[in-house]
């Protein structure tokens, strides 16, 4: 993932280096927390591309949240797998906010 932002028209899009394989739109991918089938592939010309190859940057539409910078970009062969993992992943995330939080003074 090299970037990622809440696009007004699109939702959640994400630029992403694909490394190995070659990407599709209809391909269900996991991003972070978040996961979806890619709706949409756009090359760097801004050109609609329907498939991407290894070493190419491209930005996709279709995820369900808004991944962080960073983060492992992956294709998976099943929708359900995807949404399982990404609710795994949320749930840790809220966890930690939750165990790092200082509690707040009681007053008595």
């Amino acid at each position: 993932m090299i970037e990622a932002r809440r696009d007004e028209g699109l939702g959640p899009v994400a630029t992403v280096l694909v490394q190995d394989g070659t990407l599709h739109v209809g391909d269900v991918v996991l991003a972070g927390a978040g996961q979806g089938r890619i709706r949409s592939l756009w090359n760097d010309r801004g050109e609609s591309v329907q498939e991407a190859g290894p070493a190419s940057s491209v930005v996709i539409s279709g995820l369900d949240e808004v991944p962080a910078a960073g983060d492992r970009f992956h294709v998976l062969a099943d929708a359900e797998q995807a949404r399982d993992i990404a609710e795994e992943r949320q749930n840790r995330t809220r966890q930690q906010s939750l165990a790092t939080r200082a509690p707040s003074p009681c007053r008595t």
